[in-house]
């Protein structure tokens, strides 16, 4: 079946261009296809002319032909796309440093710029996930759900995101409260606030 073919089983999305900065820029796709392809793809950064189209359920990654190099396409899955993103999350949460400001029934962090600016994030972490105030947790918190739904439900399905959109700030507060994941996180507050109203009862 040829890819024209193909891509007519998928429904193009519209999706904001600062959605698709932080998922499925050109670096990721690039990335994700050199670690698939090795050895097989002819430089080392994505080409000018690479596009990366964004259907109801994958990713349309397509190089064109020219005289310097073949043409290339590929369907990647918004799982691929997704694993990229929390691999660099938890290569940049161990770049920055995490405070512990508040605990009690939700934990308030101060989490350092990975930026290197004077700037602290405020995470917020409990037993119904994690919030941040930094604009990439924002926009994929704002707009993950809205303009692209299926990738949303996969959400759910990875302990990593536990259902909701993360970022390196939130990772690097869960692992410096030792938990490895936020699925984790959220199941020991939900045991400690069951504890809690244990003791409440009987004190």
């Amino acid at each position: 079946m040829k890819v024209v073919q193909l891509r007519e089983l998928h429904i193009m999305s519209i999706i904001s261009s600062q959605l698709q900065s932080q998922l499925f820029s050109k670096i990721a796709a690039w990335e994700i296809l050199s670690y698939k392809y090795v050895g097989e793809l002819w430089r080392c950064t994505a080409p000018p002319d690479m596009t990366v189209d964004i259907y109801t359920h994958c990713a349309y990654v397509h190089i064109p032909k020219t005289d310097k190099h073949r043409g290339f396409s590929e369907f990647v899955s918004f799982w691929e796309f997704l694993d990229y993103f929390m691999m660099r999350s938890i290569s940049k949460a161990s770049k920055v440093q995490a405070f512990l400001t508040s605990r009690g029934r939700a934990e308030t962090w101060n989490v350092t710029s990975s930026q290197g600016g004077l700037g602290n994030y405020h995470v917020k972490l409990s037993s119904l996930g994690g919030l941040c105030d930094c604009m990439l947790f924002l926009c994929f918190g704002n707009r993950i759900h809205r303009e692209l739904p299926y990738c949303f439900k996969l959400l759910e399905r990875s302990r990593f995101f536990a259902g909701q959109p993360v970022c390196h700030h939130i990772v690097a507060a869960i692992n410096r409260g030792e938990s490895s994941t936020l699925a984790e996180f959220k199941a020991k507050k939900r045991q400690e606030n069951k504890q809690e109203r244990w003791l409440d009862r009987f004190l």
